[in-house]
């Protein structure tokens, strides 16, 4: 019989070599497949929030008369009243491009951030 490397041994190195190997390997983790994945999020979280407010629906009744109202004042009430409602559909709208735009752009910064603490606790 060989007297081979004990198999705890094999163990908590092959263990120790993944935890590295993953710690090294996770801000190319970050800014590329972990990167694509929150876009990906965002981008669909976008299109939600377009589909709740239903900005398209609104365009697209703007000059139709609401509760079938054909005179000229009931068109003029509706016209001016949707435009009001799309008006403040579209600000919450670029309100929430603007929090989206945020997260994105934290998440793309946070290592950085995080990294120069580090280095500055480091240095004192």
């Amino acid at each position: 019989m060989s007297m081979g490397i004990p198999l705890t041994f094999r163990f908590f190195f092959v263990l120790f070599a993944e935890t590295i190997g993953d710690f090294l390997l996770f801000p190319v983790w970050w800014y590329t497949g972990g990167l694509f994945r929150t876009v990906k999020g965002v981008g669909s979280a976008i299109a939600r929030r377009q589909r709740s407010l239903a900005l398209g629906l609104w365009i697209a009744n703007l000059f139709k008369p609401m509760y079938g109202q054909e005179d000229l004042q009931g068109k003029i009430i509706s016209f001016f009243f949707r435009l009001l409602i799309l008006f403040w559909r579209v600000i919450l709208f670029f309100l929430w491009l603007v929090c989206m735009a945020v997260i994105l752009l934290f998440y793309v910064i946070l290592p950085v951030v995080i990294v120069y603490g580090i280095i500055g606790n480091i240095h004192g």
